[in-house]
């Protein structure tokens, strides 16, 4: 148990370095804050277009940091199995 613990941890490690969080989020918030001014400035006025500006940066940052959750979830698994372990799901 000691040794797949040091492995877990190994591969935690590797995926935090290598599927940030943050760079997932910023793109996510730039390209919503994009769309959603952008929907905004079609729709209505100025004021409209900041709200949904702002309301696109959120949804956009929280699904870029769900995507990037998912693909370290998916690199800790790929470095357990790739290291003998049986991955379930």
């Amino acid at each position: 148990m000691a040794a797949y613990n040091h492995d877990l941890a190994e591969c935690r490690t590797y995926a935090e370095e290598t599927g940030g969080i943050g760079g997932e989020a910023v793109k996510g918030a730039i390209g919503g804050a994009i769309i959603g001014g952008a929907i905004g400035a079609a729709v209505g006025t100025g004021r409209t277009a900041e709200k949904l500006g702002g309301a696109g940066a959120v949804t956009g940052a929280v699904r870029g940091a769900s995507a990037s959750k998912a693909e370290k979830l998916k690199i800790v698994k790929t470095c357990l199995s790739g290291r003998g372990y049986k991955v379930l799901n």
